[in-house]
């Protein structure tokens, strides 16, 4: 599957409304150079990011917006995707964007 073509999972349980263990179909979204994704950074946590380089699905490059005054930019590459969102340095989309019904 290619990067620009949204993918379709089955998912179960809570994360959209539903009754739990009903079959629901997420739509992804779509994957592309400008779109704003999380950055999850092992010492300040999640940042804002915006994808600057699509090397695969599960991994881009990133422009991350630290809210500090000492580092508030910074430059990532070769950044893996974590749906979870709990992984250091990885991404992920935000919640709001993860979870589209289709």
């Amino acid at each position: 599957m290619d990067n620009m073509t949204p993918a379709i999972e089955f998912t179960t349980g809570d994360p959209l409304p539903n009754k739990a263990g009903t079959p629901k179909i997420v739509k992804k979204p779509h994957l592309a150079i400008g779109r704003i994704v999380r950055f999850v950074d092992p010492g300040t946590g999640i940042a804002p990011a915006i994808i600057t380089k699509v090397w695969s699905p599960e991994c881009v490059n990133l422009i991350v917006f630290f809210d500090s005054d000492s580092v508030p930019v910074g430059r990532w590459t070769s950044v893996l995707y974590n749906a979870s969102g709990s992984g250091p340095s990885t991404w992920h989309w935000p919640r709001d964007e993860a979870e589209v019904k289709a």
